[in-house]
């Protein structure tokens, strides 16, 4: 994001919006994947490779349009995240094989 001053600026606007939480903690409380386990309690409550790269497709994604973060685009990040992971697990085992 720091090349593109557009999507940067829709970054750091989060903590601007004014009668509401920024992060939506309600939105990110309810985002789940399948493979979560049942006592995962949403997004934000771990601070693994998995949960900041979910993070991360989240913060992409809401700087595409910088309206905010919401309960559709919490699931579209981390429904994003997962395949993308898929793609570099089996980039690495290909490195393996040769």
């Amino acid at each position: 994001m720091h090349d593109n001053a557009v999507r940067l600026g829709r970054h750091f606007g989060l903590k601007n919006q004014t009668g509401r939480d920024p992060l939506n903690a309600a939105a990110l409380a309810k985002g789940h994947h399948q493979s979560d386990a049942e006592t995962y309690r949403g997004l934000g409550d771990h601070t693994d490779a998995k949960e900041r790269g979910r993070f991360r497709e989240l913060f992409y994604i809401q700087t595409d349009k910088g309206e905010g973060i919401t309960g559709p685009l919490v699931d579209l990040a981390i429904k994003k995240y997962h395949p993308k992971q898929a793609i570099l697990e089996v980039q690495t085992a290909q490195k393996k094989v040769g």
